[in-house]
């Protein structure tokens, strides 16, 4: 499992880690583990705001979910 403290601020201690292994520079390393950590936090809200995205409701609501986003 996915633990998103470790690479999303304040923390981001994963991609500090991981960035000097790899002799990556750091800042663009935390900067990738923000964006991918940012979409695990949004797309739980998504769900709550639109539940359409889960299947719930007519087949326009989930069809309009895809595709506006």
């Amino acid at each position: 499992m996915l633990y998103l403290s470790g690479i999303t601020p304040p923390v981001w201690l994963a991609a500090f880690i991981t960035a000097g292994i790899a002799k990556a520079h750091w800042l663009k390393t935390a900067l990738s583990a923000c964006k991918v950590g940012f979409a695990g936090f949004l797309i739980p809200f998504m769900f709550i705001y639109n539940p359409a995205f889960l299947g719930q409701g007519n087949l326009f609501e989930m069809v309009g979910a895809i595709l506006i986003g």
